[in-house]
């Protein structure tokens, strides 16, 4: 069994202490932080090794952030391990909920000013990222939604085709560039959409999309929004290598993709309803033939099941969006 405190605890407490040295004595040439970020990473249920492992990529970094607020979703607080237990950037908030959207709007009163850096707590931020996000920063004083990209943390591949193939960040397309687990945002444009749905996302009856709704949200305000390829991070595979449990999870994730269509277009009455509806129609289907072309056998568990958890949870949403459902 891995041990919580394997995550480099000794390489933390001499970067603990020279960090502090550094701030404390002001030493010329010392790498500036990125005082006017602060790191949100929220976990529930996580093994305590990932947690651990996401906190020290942060803390790795050249420039550093003004503070990491892990928030801790469980009913008994994780113990972290010593070395970051004393490291004064870290504040450890207990907050028990299985809901990711409430854990994350802690932000809204946590960060109320400068930029938010959302993390996942199973990812890593690669070597250089403070210097890309810091590069981003000092590029475009205008920007107020940065997303970045995702890599396989086996292959180094990209997530996806189109974190690949990048573009702009600010219309239906180009939003399914950002995903929750790597983004940058103003504090400011967070709390003017009042952040995350709390009825999309994990804990939740429509257990996914809430970031593909805030993003949504964001790009209609009209604020400069950005994606780049260079701020990356590393994640597990999208895919467990058992095409039942993938397929299960695809399933899973589908209701909320489904339940997003519904949501803006009878609530919201926006075109991105109908062009989310479509679109989750369709792909599956292209997904499935492309699997067949190159004798990937799994998508034909994979995308059937995705296929059916969208239009569930779309027609879900429709007949009983006034009803109060059990997740």
């Amino acid at each position: 069994m891995r041990s919580a405190n394997s995550v480099g605890a000794p390489f933390l407490s001499r970067r603990n202490m020279e960090v502090n040295a550094h701030r404390h004595a002001g030493i010329p040439g010392t790498p500036p932080g990125l005082e006017n970020v602060q790191v949100v990473i929220n976990s529930y249920g996580r093994d305590v090794w990932f947690v651990e492992r996401a906190i020290a990529s942060v803390l790795r970094q050249k420039h550093l952030p003004s503070a990491i607020h892990f928030i801790d979703q469980n009913d008994l607080p994780i113990a972290l391990s010593t070395s970051l237990q004393t490291e004064p950037l870290i504040h450890h908030h207990h907050f028990p909920s299985k809901v990711g959207a409430l854990a994350r709007n802690l932000a809204l009163h946590l960060v109320p000013t400068g930029w938010i850096a959302f993390a996942d707590d199973d990812a890593c931020w690669v070597d250089d990222y403070s210097e890309h996000l810091l590069r981003l920063l000092r590029e475009d004083p205008s920007l107020c939604l940065i997303a970045g990209a995702m890599l396989d943390e086996k292959t180094r591949r990209f997530y996806t085709l189109r974190h690949s193939i990048g573009g702009k960040l600010n219309s239906f397309t180009g939003s399914k560039l950002l995903y929750g687990a790597n983004f940058v945002v103003r504090a400011e444009t967070f709390s003017s959409v009042n952040g995350y749905d709390p009825r999309l996302g994990p804990g939740t009856v429509w257990p996914s999309s809430e970031e593909a709704d805030l993003c949504w949200r964001i790009i209609i305000s009209g604020v400069t929004c950005r994606y780049d390829r260079d701020l990356a991070i590393l994640h597990p595979a999208m895919h467990s290598s058992d095409a039942r449990v993938a397929a299960r999870k695809a399933h899973h994730y589908g209701i909320g993709k489904g339940a997003l269509a519904a949501m803006w277009l009878l609530e919201k009455r926006h075109r991105y309803g109908l062009f989310e509806y479509i679109e989750m129609t369709l792909v599956p289907m292209v997904n499935m033939i492309r699997g067949l072309l190159r004798c990937d056998l799994a998508q034909l568990y994979i995308q059937p099941a995705q296929w059916w958890g969208r239009q569930r949870g779309f027609w879900t949403f429709v007949f009983r969006r006034n009803r109060k459902l059990e997740t």
